[in-house]
């Protein structure tokens, strides 16, 4: 680790670390970048399972924008900037809100239709 990645390294928490150094063992070749993201992963998808326990549905847009805008503000409050990551995750974003919007136009369509 360079010193950049040490000092990003001492932002994480020590369950964050920890999880850090089992993607290392796990995955001897990823870099630095490619395990800060999957820590940053890891920590909201604990965050929201704890909050929400066993009512989480994997396919609620409100879920998934949560996790992606997560993933993007935990990156950077640990100093991991990495501008082809976030414009990934805008467009995941993005493509979520999308999908809700698509999805209740469908169903107002659907409702009427069947009213």
């Amino acid at each position: 680790m360079n010193y950049e990645e040490q000092k990003q390294y001492d932002n994480l928490s020590e369950c964050d670390k920890s999880y850090y150094k089992k993607i290392k063992l796990d995955h001897p070749n990823w870099n630095h970048r490619q395990i800060m993201v999957k820590v940053a992963f890891n920590h909201k998808e604990d965050d929201i399972i704890e909050r929400a326990g066993n009512d989480i549905d994997p396919e609620d847009s409100e879920i998934l924008n949560e996790i992606f805008q997560g993933v993007k503000n935990f990156l950077k409050r640990v100093g991991v900037i990495m501008q082809n990551v976030f414009n990934a995750l805008d467009k995941l974003i993005d493509l979520v809100k999308k999908g809700k919007a698509i999805y209740n136009a469908l169903s107002e369509i659907w409702d009427w239709l069947t009213d």
